[in-house]
């Protein structure tokens, strides 16, 4: 009996046959990582070839052309099979992430600009935890936006204007984009002497702001009437919970007020705030460059004549004649030779000197100027908020100080205790 139970004992099973070491768990992992950032960088370079190669490709000159006749001259078959190899690269990105990764990458590369500006700027911001440089990224980006319905417009018209300019070789439909692109250039400059006279919409955000979470977050403030006016010993424990929140959330917003002023008189004594006025002088001299450079090569088609030329000009040809009249710089290669062209090569001239002269200085100085001003009344505002939320904290709760108030809090073990306490760190 006891040999036949001894046989129908199932031999023990070796455990470490039937799961995976912890060597090969620690094997996969490393590959699933190393895999998962080979697809990661593998997006971003993509993303950035993308945006590259499109820029290039339309504002500037045809990449495919001038590679394959710098390099491989013998070879100019392939582009005619352009349209395979991107098929081909999509088909193999497919196979390797997936059908439901391709949606998320084909997304990814094509807002690419917006995912950089809303997602890895912020990101990048929140690592250095610098305050100067998230009030100055905050500024630009709130400007872009505040805008954006005039920025769209001017956009459109400038696409279409310049599309025409660059494909188009209709002796009617270029002195038309001519015409646009010279307007739109002397309506950017216009609009950048304007804005640097009239209150700068960005610093307005802030008072704007606090003062509508002030209105809008009054019922959260303040104390519901059936326990105003009880003492706090005589508090139901529900009604001293409600009493505990709306304190901590008027405590909050005080310390937020506080701590927002002491960051923008920070923002305010740096140098951080020039970045706005820098940034747009800098968009304004791309935006001029290109925009002749559209108008010199709308020309060149109309009338080849009204330009001499050392070889025929392509686009970067005009490109770089552009760049350089701006700088007052003549150049060999390329030249106006006519009425109408050396008219067009005058007026860019004399915006190069205005701009120069004029936008250097009393732009960027009176705008740096203005700015001071301005945020000067921006943190008095937001400092007016805190105290008068403070007031009301005093007589709504009958408390005698808002430090007072944070011991409350601190002694009750309130959730946001500690983030009130770090906020008031930062307030000078």
């Amino acid at each position: 009996m006891t040999q036949e139970l001894a046989n129908r004992v199932e031999p023990p099973v070796d455990k470490s046959a039937s799961k995976p070491s912890k060597i090969s768990l620690l094997k996969t992992k490393e590959e699933m990582e190393v895999g998962d950032y080979l697809r990661n960088y593998s997006l971003e370079i993509l993303a950035i070839f993308f945006w590259v190669y499109t820029i290039a490709k339309v504002f500037v000159f045809d990449i495919d052309s001038w590679l394959i006749s710098s390099f491989l001259p013998d070879y100019g078959w392939i582009l005619s099979f352009k349209l395979i190899y991107i098929l081909a690269l999509a088909s193999f990105v497919w196979l390797w992430v997936g059908t439901r990764n391709v949606i998320i990458w084909f997304l990814y590369i094509t807002f690419y600009p917006l995912v950089i500006l809303l997602i890895k700027l912020p990101f990048y911001i929140f690592k250095q935890r610098s305050w100067l440089l998230a009030f100055a990224t905050f500024n630009a980006i709130a400007s872009f936006f505040t805008n954006l319905k005039y920025g769209l417009i001017f956009t459109t018209i400038f696409l279409a204007a310049f599309s025409i300019a660059m494909f188009s070789h209709s002796t009617y439909l270029l002195p038309v984009a001519i015409v646009i692109l010279l307007t739109l250039v002397l309506v950017a400059y216009v609009k950048s002497f304007l804005s640097a006279l009239k209150p700068t919409v960005i610093f307005q955000i802030y008072t704007k702001f606090f003062k509508g979470v002030r209105k809008l977050g009054h019922t959260s403030f303040a104390l519901d009437a059936e326990i105003r006016n009880l003492p706090i010993e005589n508090l139901e424990p529900k009604q001293l919970e409600k009493w505990n929140t709306s304190l901590q959330t008027s405590v909050l917003f005080n310390r937020f007020c506080l701590f927002t002023a002491t960051k923008l008189r920070d923002y305010q004594r740096s140098e951080w705030r020039m970045i706005p006025s820098i940034f747009g002088l800098l968009l304004l001299i791309a935006f001029t460059v290109i925009s002749f450079s559209a108008v010199y090569f709308s020309l060149y088609k109309v009338n080849v004549n009204l330009f001499s030329f050392t070889q025929e000009p392509s686009l970067f040809t005009f490109l770089y004649f552009s760049f350089n009249n701006l700088i007052l710089n003549s150049t060999l290669e390329i030249a106006a030779s006519m009425v109408l062209s050396q008219s067009v090569y005058m007026l860019q001239a004399s915006l190069s000197f205005l701009l120069v002269v004029i936008v250097a200085t009393l732009y960027i100085s009176h705008r740096a100027q203005k700015s001071i001003s301005e945020l000067d009344e921006v943190i008095s505002g937001v400092e007016e908020e805190a105290k008068s939320m403070e007031n009301f904290i005093q007589e709504e709760y009958k408390i005698e100080s808002i430090t007072v108030a944070m011991e409350r809090l601190k002694e009750v073990q309130s959730g946001l205790v500690q983030f009130i306490y770090w906020l008031s760190k930062g307030i000078r």
